[in-house]
């Protein structure tokens, strides 16, 4: 009786596959880091420091699953500071903002003022249905854009800029992490 139950249910199984295959959710982590460095600050005439980098998520981190990309999601976003030496004189502050750019098109992706550097752990900036998020209704829209294109398989260029109220101590790392959630489909 238990294997007539058995093949039942994996003909119900395999007949409610049908062509199109199994859909299934696969999250990833994607970092994206951008090296601050204190030489290229303090020589500069604004102590600014501007990067421009193009970041393929797809490929990155969806790399196998290229072909079967069905909807992508960001459920999540946390920046982080690390490598930044401390020192004793007055705190270093910044204005900060990075965008991503698209068909000759900015858009803001994160607009930060008189931030303290220091190194931190992760601090969350978004995350899908809080009640609360540090992002405005137009920046959470950049990110949907980020996820469309890592599901068109396109790159996406970033932008950092930053700007600093003196000198910098040291190089430091600005991490973020995109919690991602792609949606396949299984042959």
């Amino acid at each position: 009786m238990r294997k007539i139950v058995l093949y039942i249910v994996l003909m119900v199984f395999a007949v409610s596959c049908g062509e199109q295959g199994i859909e299934t959710d696969i999250s990833r982590v994607s970092e994206i880091s951008f090296r601050v460095l204190k030489d290229e600050v303090n020589n500069s005439q604004r102590v600014a420091f501007r990067l421009k980098e193009e970041v393929d998520i797809a490929s990155r981190d969806f790399e196998q699953y290229l072909d079967e990309l069905r909807g992508m999601e960001i459920e999540r976003l946390a920046i982080q500071v690390s490598e930044y030496e401390e020192y004793t004189g007055a705190p270093v502050t910044v204005d900060l903002s990075v965008e991503i750019t698209e068909d000759s098109s900015s858009f803001e992706f994160l607009n930060f003022t008189n931030l303290t550097i220091e190194n931190t752990d992760e601090f969350v900036l978004y995350e899908k249905n809080a009640p609360f998020n540090i992002l405005t209704f137009d920046q959470i829209s950049t990110l949907e854009r980020i996820a469309e294109q890592v599901l068109d398989k396109e790159p996406t260029e970033f932008v950092f800029l930053a700007e600093f109220s003196s000198y910098l101590p040291s190089d430091f790392v600005v991490t973020f992490y995109f919690d991602m959630v792609a949606r396949v489909e299984l042959n």
